[in-house]
C-alpha cells in the first residue's frame, strides 16, 4: 500500500468520523427506538439480562451525548481527541525509530504510514478475546505480523515491537500512577455541574 492509498483511507476515515459525531445523537435515538420496538413485540426481552443492560446503557450514552452538545464542549473534546491520536503516532513514530537507530534505520527509510500502520495493528489487538494480561504477546505479535508484512526482518521486528510495548506500558504506568496520586489529595475536589 502506497503512501498516498494510506492518505486517502485517512481522510476518508476523519470525513466519516466528522459525519458520524455531527448525527450520533440522532443514530442513537434511532437506535433506541428501534430497540424499544423490540421490547414491545417481543416481551421476553424484558426479562433478559444482557439485552436490558445494553439498553438501558445506550439511554445513558444517548443523555451523556446530549449534556456535552449542551455544554458546547463536544467539538472541543473531539479536536483535542484528533490532536492526542496525531501526537500519540507521532510519538510512536519516534520511539520506534530510535529502537531502530542503532540497527541502521534512517528517517529516510522509516515512512511515519508503515510505522503508523504497525502501531495501529498493536492497538488493535486489545480488543481481541484472547488478549493477555498487560497485552503480553498478542501485542507484540500484531506489531510484528504487521511490521513483518510491510516488509521488516522478522527479528528486527519482534524486537521492535517488545520495546515499543515495554516503554508504552511503562509510560502509561508513570502517569497512571501520578494521576492517582494527584487526584488523591486534599485539594482535588471534583466540583459537581449543573447542565
Amino acid at each position: 500500500i502506497s503512501s498516498t492509498n494510506i492518505i486517502i483511507i485517512a481522510i476518508g476515515l476523519l470525513i466519516a468520523t466528522i459525519v458520524l459525531l455531527f448525527f450520533l445523537s440522532k443514530i442513537v435515538r434511532v437506535l433506541i427506538k428501534i430497540l424499544k420496538m423490540f421490547l414491545r413485540k417481543f416481551k421476553t426481552l424484558k426479562s433478559k439480562k444482557v439485552f436490558m443492560y445494553v439498553y438501558e446503557k445506550i439511554i445513558e450514552i444517548n443523555k451523556n451525548i446530549i449534556i456535552i452538545q449542551k455544554r458546547k464542549i463536544y467539538w472541543k473534546v473531539y479536536l483535542l481527541s484528533v490532536m492526542t491520536r496525531i501526537l500519540k503516532f507521532t510519538s510512536f513514530y519516534f520511539l520506534i525509530h530510535a529502537t531502530l537507530y542503532p540497527l541502521g534505520y534512517t528517517f529516510a527509510e522509516l515512512s511515519f504510514w508503515v510505522i503508523f500502520l504497525a502501531t495501529v495493528a498493536a492497538e488493535l489487538s486489545a480488543v481481541l478475546p484472547t488478549h493477555a494480561i498487560a497485552g503480553f504477546g498478542t501485542y507484540e505479535g500484531a506489531f510484528a505480523l504487521a511490521f513483518i508484512a510491510l516488509g521488516f526482518d522478522k527479528e528486527i521486528s519482534i524486537i521492535v515491537g517488545f520495546n515499543y510495548h515495554i516503554i508504552n506500558l511503562l509510560e502509561t504506568l508513570v502517569l497512571g500512577i501520578i494521576a492517582m496520586a494527584l487526584i488523591s489529595m486534599p485539594f482535588y475536589k471534583i466540583k459537581s455541574q449543573k447542565i
